[in-house]
């Protein structure tokens, strides 16, 4: 496990055999959906989308491919059932190319 990414909702980390990665190859990152403290229990759950793998409900990997521009962000797109307000949500996150290698 690499670098990590804390929000609220969910955390983010890549996970990676290879610790050498090059502008096109392929990384994975986890996506792990955090319990509302307030309530006890899960209020967001992964949906099934493009790209996403969902291990668990609240556990799912996303591939995506390390960009070629130094300049350009790597982009995460994922959607999270919000079952307090029944309602989905797309969350977006673009993280710079540093950030992962």
């Amino acid at each position: 496990m690499t670098k990590c990414m804390y929000s609220q909702d969910f955390d983010i980390w890549e996970q990676t055999n290879n610790r050498i990665l090059y502008p096109g190859d392929t990384t994975v990152f986890m996506i792990r959906i955090l319990k509302n403290y307030d309530l006890h229990s899960h209020q967001l759950e992964l949906i099934p989308s493009s790209g996403m793998k969902i291990i668990e409900p609240y556990l799912g990997e996303i591939k995506v491919a390390i960009p070629k521009n130094e300049k350009d962000l790597i982009k995460i797109n994922f959607q999270l059932y919000n079952w307090l307000k029944r309602d989905t949500i797309t969350q977006n996150i673009h993280l710079s190319r540093e950030w992962v290698l």
